[in-house]
């Protein structure tokens, strides 16, 4: 049948890529090699090294296996816009990504694609290396430098969720400067209830050893330094040192949502809580509905009771329009009349 031909045609294919890159067996560098739908076709032994996987283990499989789930979801997509645009973003440029080992460990690692076209068809050949493998092992903030060079914000915490690096694109993300947020606890990057329940959640994983969120992606809310609040999505990964303490490290990119116009960029110190978080405390324990919004609309607040009445939870609306809550009549006018009161300063 065609499945039985299709099978025959994927061993052909392997065994081809087998006898045209076995050289590479002997180099130092991680090398993987990947057909133009993402399937691996060759695998070095110092690949099998660095993700922990067995060479079988792999070919034949989609290369998304080896990524975390933020980049996982994306790359299928990546694929596509090149075969039909033919421009390059990534091939023949060198740049920082995180990976994920079998065991779903993440590390960063410098990764360099070239194309290699051939009458079987294109081929993506992949130069791997540790980002940290001359910082590993170091002292101080020298074994993250490697996190600096991502364009995710990156956030490394210890056992006591202390923070001990703060990337650039974490500065970019939160407003905050990094000499703000490390030595810090990381709740202080969180809204309630989590800034709350996280410690407990960290100390009931460091006694159990039950994987609730580690090794895997989800979204999450996260509190910037004005108060407003940004959907990410966080990718969590666990380190061990040499002497048996653990780091961890999040990744975190933003959730495209509505435009959120919200001044979250603008770096903001700590002095006393910002009036979004004031207004989010206020109405927190409230027993009627109450939301707050931003001058253009966007949610930023929705109590427990407002999430009883209309169905919906904070992570669902937050930095949306809070016309999202309304029937197609109100949401039309919604805008209007918001930008009517800001100018006239009359309510209707």
């Amino acid at each position: 049948g065609g499945g039985g031909a299709k099978g025959v045609g994927k061993k052909a294919l392997l065994k081809s890529a087998a006898a045209q890159y076995t050289a590479f067996d002997s180099l130092m560098d991680g090398f993987a090699v990947i057909d133009e739908e993402g399937t691996l076709l060759f695998f070095n032994k110092k690949a099998e090294q660095l993700f922990g996987y067995e060479r079988d283990d792999v070919l034949g499989h989609n290369v998304k296996m080896l990524m975390p789930d933020t980049y996982a979801k994306k790359h299928d997509g990546y694929l596509a816009k090149y075969h039909s645009t033919g421009k390059k973003h990534v091939i023949d440029k060198e740049r920082m990504v995180m990976a994920k080992r079998a065991d779903d460990t993440m590390f960063a690692l410098t990764l360099a694609v070239t194309e290699n076209k051939s009458d079987e068809g294109n081929r993506f050949v992949a130069s791997i290396k540790p980002a940290d493998a001359d910082a590993a092992g170091g002292g101080g903030g020298a074994q993250y430098s490697a996190l600096d060079a991502l364009l995710e914000a990156a956030v490394v915490i210890n056992e006591e969720g202390e923070v001990l690096h703060f990337n650039p694109a974490a500065e970019k993300l939160f407003g905050h400067a990094k000499g703000d947020v490390c030595g810090n606890r990381v709740e202080m990057l969180m809204p309630s209830p989590h800034k709350e329940s996280h410690h407990f959640y960290l100390q009931r994983y460091l006694s159990t050893g039950e994987r609730r969120v580690i090794g895997k992606s989800r979204e999450v809310l996260a509190e910037l330094a004005d108060g407003s609040l940004q959907l990410v999505t966080l990718a969590l990964s666990e380190q061990e040192g040499a002497d048996g303490s653990k780091t961890f490290t999040g990744v975190l990119t933003k959730v495209a949502q509505a435009k959120q116009q919200d001044g979250g960029g603008r770096r903001a110190k700590r002095r006393g809580d910002s009036a979004v978080q004031l207004a989010r405390k206020m109405i927190s324990s409230l027993q009627i509905p109450g939301i707050v919004v931003n001058d253009t609309g966007v949610v930023q607040a929705f109590n427990p009771a407002a999430e009883q009445m209309l169905g919906y939870q904070l992570v669902d609306v937050v930095g949306r329009n809070v016309s999202v809550l309304m029937n197609d009549k109100d949401a039309a006018k919604h805008d209007e009349y918001l930008k009517a009161y800001k100018t006239t300063g009359e309510a209707k």
